[in-house]
């Protein structure tokens, strides 16, 4: 391996160790010996895309195709800088001629997907992800972009589908949050014309993914204790959180409680009644869970 390329692999260490400065000094004192040497622009300019410096990764990219127009990956990299620059038809443009010659490139297939997206070319952009998702079919970045598309469609069924198989992989923790909090969006807009209060859902939905991880005496405790705690008063429409519980850490307003008693004596006693009906609320959530 030549010198140059073990100074770029160095280099690229040092942006993942998070050592940018050394990144950039490197990185400069190469491309100042070696002006207009295709690796180390693209390396430079990958770079600085990932230190969201993206006009000066747009700078060194551009030069690069234009001495080497079909260099590997760098009009896919250049079209990453320009979306994030918000220049959205040149990424169009740049990405569509990368895709000529390399149709299942997954992060060309990602960029593209992204910048029709933005375009709100929603019909495109799915036609593009999809296509990714036949490359990668467990990437969660992939399957949440889909669910974010169908749910621009309006399409909230195959939206939750495709949020349920990121919840199911479970493979990024901040892809699995997200998109519980998506399928709740949705579920706002899916049951809010039938006189539910979307509230209550959502807090008998927390209760059943939570209740769901946990042992019959730990809903137990959880259900008895909130039940004493109702007995002194539990209003529901003053929305301040402001309860705590023993058994279970937070801070809950009387309406959550509420819920979380419902579902709590439905696993428990399900002939208890708790003198609040949230019986519809409960259903939708149930089949929210079970979806």
């Amino acid at each position: 391996m030549s010198e140059i390329s073990n100074l770029i692999n160095t280099g690229i260490d040092f942006v993942h160790q998070n050592k940018n400065k050394e990144a950039i000094e490197l990185f400069q004192e190469l491309e100042r010996k070696n002006p207009d040497n295709p690796d180390i622009l693209y390396n430079y300019g990958v770079c600085l895309n990932e230190l969201h410096d993206y006009k000066g990764a747009i700078h060194l990219l551009e030069k690069l195709i234009r001495i080497d127009p079909e260099y590997k990956n760098a009009k896919v990299a250049l079209g990453f800088s320009y979306i994030n620059s918000n220049r959205n038809e040149e990424a169009i443009k740049i990405l569509e001629e990368a895709r000529e010659t390399d149709s299942d490139n997954v992060f060309l297939l990602r960029n593209l997907g992204i910048a029709y997206a933005k375009k709100e070319d929603y019909t495109r952009a799915l036609e593009i992800f999809k296509q990714a998702e036949t490359q990668e079919p467990a990437s969660c970045q992939i399957l949440y972009a889909i669910a974010l598309t169908y749910k621009s469609l309006e399409k909230y069924p195959e939206a939750s589908e495709y949020l349920s198989k990121i919840i199911d992989l479970d493979t990024d923790q901040s892809l699995t949050d997200l998109a519980k909090d998506l399928q709740r969006d949705i579920a706002s807009k899916t049951f809010s014309s039938t006189g539910l209060r979307m509230d209550a859902v959502h807090y008998c939905l927390d209760a059943l993914e939570k209740f769901n991880e946990k042992s019959f005496t730990e809903i137990q405790a959880i259900t008895f204790e909130i039940s004493m705690l109702g007995s002194y008063g539990l209003d529901p429409s003053n929305s301040k959180r402001k309860h705590h519980l023993q058994n279970m850490p937070g801070e809950y307003s009387s309406l959550h409680l509420l819920c979380y008693m419902y579902v709590g004596f439905k696993v428990l006693d399900p002939s208890v009644d708790i003198g609040f009906d949230l019986s519809k609320e409960f259903e939708a959530a149930e089949h929210l869970f079970n979806a």
